[in-house]
């Protein structure tokens, strides 16, 4: 198990499969009442949420393959937005240490065993008469006809129990006082939906863009060639972040990074945007140009809308963030 924690990559499967194999008990480790006060007291006296939020996002937790704040995220687990505010250290503690002690309604894992003898699992997502829609715990979705089940019984948690045994004791004050902080007003409320929160990524080559950029954003940011991101919650897509897509390719032959979004207009009119100066930043709006600065605008028909930056992949910003106040970004 920690082996399969500690190797950098994210495994959730993996530890699933290891954590029922094992047939892992919380209540092994069980902590006592006072154990839980006086960590609740250091959460508020020694917990930082900026170092939370960085452990939250680490591959190897696979925190945000599963949960979502402000909707970007995974649909496996509850959504994290307002947990801070609607719910107590205490709880949030047992919550993480003890994931089968209180599971949130509609996220209880189903178990099937099918005549073909599969043991598939997930979360409900829909079913009618001919087949059940369940997502797993990587966040996909998938179909089992019903004519195929043998049995289908109610589980517990998709979270495997000890997920952040690897951590150190500070680390997990730190995840905790970050989960703690969702939802109150400030810098980790992430309730509305003025800031893009969900990012899809292309890393530009030759032979694609000596035929025009237009080449490139001809196809949409939707095509399944585009890598998904999420911002921070306080909207920041990190240079880390955009680096991870730069990684699936060489540097050989790219001539920059694609950074695309998509948002909604309500109505029609000019919508204000406001981004980062980055140098040498270049914009469209559904594939036409767009003249940048740090606060600019587009006359826009009301509806969905895409709008993508090109970053130099040799110098990218520490991070970048796109803000308005006549828009709704899209989280899905």
């Amino acid at each position: 198990m920690r082996a399969a924690r500690e190797s950098g990559r994210s495994e959730p499967e993996l530890v699933l499969a290891l954590t029922r194999a094992a047939n892992l008990d919380d209540a092994e480790k069980m902590l006592t009442v006072d154990e839980i006060k006086n960590l609740v007291a250091s959460v508020a006296s020694k917990g930082d949420p900026a170092r939370g939020e960085k452990i939250f996002r680490r591959p190897e937790l696979a925190c945000v393959s599963c949960h979502s704040i402000g909707g970007a995220g995974g649909k496996v687990g509850p959504d994290m937005t307002s947990i801070g505010a609607s719910a107590p250290v205490d709880y949030l503690i047992e919550a993480v240490l003890y994931p089968n002690k209180q599971i949130k309604e509609g996220f209880h894992a189903i178990m099937l065993e099918t005549k073909d003898d599969q043991e598939p699992s997930g979360i409900l997502v829909r079913e009618n008469n001919d087949e059940l829609i369940l997502r797993d715990v990587a966040n996909r979705e998938f179909s089992v006809p019903k004519n195929n089940v043998k049995t289908r019984r109610m589980g517990g948690s998709l979270m495997p129990s000890g997920l952040i045994d690897a951590l150190t004791a500070a680390e997990q004050i730190d995840l905790y006082r970050f989960l703690s902080e969702l939802g109150k007003p400030g810098p980790y409320d992430a309730s509305k939906g003025n800031v893009a929160r969900v990012w899809k990524l292309l890393p530009g080559r030759h032979e694609l863009e000596q035929f025009g950029v237009e080449k490139t954003l001809a196809a949409g940011i939707t095509n399944k060639s585009w890598i998904s991101a999420y911002s921070f919650v306080d909207g920041r897509l990190t240079a880390d972040e955009m680096r991870v897509a730069l990684k699936v390719e060489s540097y050989v032959g790219l001539t920059g990074l694609f950074a695309g979004t998509q948002f909604q207009v309500a109505k029609p009119g000019v919508v204000h945007f406001q981004v980062p100066a980055v140098p040498g930043m270049a914009a469209w709006i559904d594939g036409k140009p767009v003249s940048l600065d740090r606060a600019f605008s587009a006359d826009l028909a009301a509806g969905t809308h895409a709008i993508v930056f090109k970053l130099d992949h040799k110098k990218l910003p520490d991070y970048l963030r796109l803000e308005s106040a006549d828009a709704t970004f899209l989280v899905n």
